[in-house]
């Protein structure tokens, strides 16, 4: 009996993922820590992932940069996802607005996750250049998890430009 117990608990904790927004341990290797899985293929990356931009440019009106991530059909819809940020030199940073459905990672700067376990069919995220800099370029990468089983990790985010 205390053997099922252990394996019923250890299965709700396991099992059932993190709904309420990527861990920060996530900033280390994108993955989410779904035990006994791997990331699927970049080239089966089933969604479009699209940043407004690669680039900002604060004083001529480019102050905030959108990333959307969008399913294909409602057989794709997703439950997690993680949006980070990376400089020039492939350092986080920024900062993000939070939104319905939307937090930022506290011990992640430059990252934004999931608030909820809700299947999305869309998220769209808003990014925020330093304070300190006022022009530059910008590269957004995605981890995006459709169910314990399946998710893909760290996926450049195309600029519609």
């Amino acid at each position: 009996m205390w053997k099922n117990l252990t394996v019923g608990l250890i299965c709700l904790v396991v099992c059932q993922g993190f709904p309420n927004g990527a861990p920060s341990s996530v900033c280390n290797s994108w993955a989410p820590r779904h035990f006994g899985t791997v990331a699927k293929a970049e080239e089966t990356f089933p969604y479009t992932a699209i940043a407004s931009s690669d680039t900002f440019d604060v004083d001529n009106g480019i102050s905030e940069v959108t990333v959307t991530i969008e399913a294909p059909d409602d057989d794709h819809k997703f439950k997690g996802f993680v949006v980070a940020a990376f400089d020039e030199e492939g350092e986080l940073f920024g900062d993000w607005k939070e939104s319905n459905g939307v937090k930022k990672l506290s011990k992640c700067k430059g990252a934004v996750t999931h608030s909820n376990g809700k299947a999305k069919s869309t998220v769209t995220v808003t990014w925020i250049p330093p304070a300190d800099v006022k022009e530059g370029f910008v590269q957004f990468r995605t981890t995006v998890v459709k169910n314990y089983k399946n998710y893909w990790t760290f996926i450049p985010v195309e600029a519609r430009e």
